[in-house]
């Protein structure tokens, strides 16, 4: 459904290739749900600057918008890393049971 080949999605699981935004909105589309609710993003958080005195105002909202989402980027790459960790165990589990069959 991503039109990409099984090496192009390989490389993105990897991390040899980074996930476009475009493909990102593409997936978001293929589950029917926003970007947002895919990186759990807040909605309601909003980064705004009217003039140059609210400049420290600012980056407050920057930091926070961070240390909001922070918890929500370390699950996302926790559940990236069980998934290769998964991935590796199918792997040798296949190979095993594929020297049996040769051997």
């Amino acid at each position: 459904m991503l039109d990409i080949s099984q090496a192009a999605y390989t490389k993105i699981e990897r991390q040899q290739t980074k996930l476009s935004v475009e493909r990102l909105y593409k997936i978001a589309e293929i589950l029917e749900v926003e970007v947002a609710e895919i990186l759990e993003i807040k909605t309601t958080n909003q980064l705004n600057q009217t003039n140059k005195d609210n400049a420290t105002g600012y980056l407050q909202q920057i930091e926070n918008f961070f240390n909001e989402n922070k918890d929500q980027y370390e699950k996302i790459i926790a559940h990236y890393d069980k998934s290769l960790e998964q991935k590796d165990n199918l792997i040798a589990s296949l190979n095993t049971q594929l020297e049996k069959y040769i051997g």
